[in-house]
This record gives C-alpha cells, structure tokens and sequence, in this order.
C-alpha cells in the first residue's frame, strides 16, 4: 500500500519532525531508516498515511519539508 510516512521526537510534549518520506509500498520502504532515527535522534514515533496519489504525496512532503526542514532529509 502506498503513502507517505514522517519520523517524529516527541520533545517534551512538542513533536519534531525527524524525517518524511514515500513510498510504494509503505511496509517495506517506511521502515528503512527507522533504526538510524533511533539511533542519531530519537525517534519515538513513526506516523503514515495511507493511499493518497503520488501528486498529493508530493505536494504534502514538500509543504513539510519546507515548513519543518527535518534534519534526515537535509
């Protein structure tokens, strides 16, 4: 199934978002980086959202990774 996926911290009630990606298969790709956002920085959440189209993932991740600038996807 696909969809986009964010990696978060929660930090003190407040969420940092760590990481966003898609994918076509969320089970195989939303975990490929899980244990590096652990690992480097403390990656407490893992969210998805499931079957949007590949433009409207597009246009979400962007809007994110503009707002958010997370530090994996620098």
């Amino acid at each position: 199934m696909s969809g986009a996926y964010v990696y978060v911290r929660d930090d003190g009630g407040r969420g940092e978002v760590l990481f966003v990606g898609d994918a076509d298969n969320l089970m195989n790709d939303a975990r490929s980086r899980w244990d590096e956002a652990v690992g480097k920085h403390r990656a407490t959440h893992l969210y998805v959202r499931l079957n949007i189209s590949a433009a409207t993932r597009k246009a979400e991740l962007d809007d994110i990774l503009d707002d958010a600038h997370p530090v994996m996807n620098e």
